[in-house]
């Protein structure tokens, strides 16, 4: 069986997410949640300084989250 991508499941964990099923969403894409939050975040700082601080610490989290999701849905842990 070939392996996921990295963002296998995101489209599908988008829907669920739109149909307000959370416990589906997390887990056909648990970085979905973290993502949206690092977005929305990214829209309420006003200062760039801290703009810039929290989008370097953010997305190193996020990054780190996706392949930590890749690999275990490749090991068959979580669902493809």
């Amino acid at each position: 069986m070939p392996g996921s991508c990295p963002f296998c499941g995101f489209q599908r964990s988008i829907a669920a997410l739109l149909r307000g099923d959370l416990t589906t969403s997390f887990l056909l894409y648990p970085a979905l949640l973290p993502i949206l939050v690092s977005a929305t975040g990214l829209l309420l700082f006003k200062d760039k300084q801290r703009r810039t601080r929290y989008l370097r610490c953010i997305v190193v989290a996020d990054a780190l989250l996706i392949i930590v999701v890749a690999v275990l849905k490749n090991a068959g842990v979580l669902p493809q």
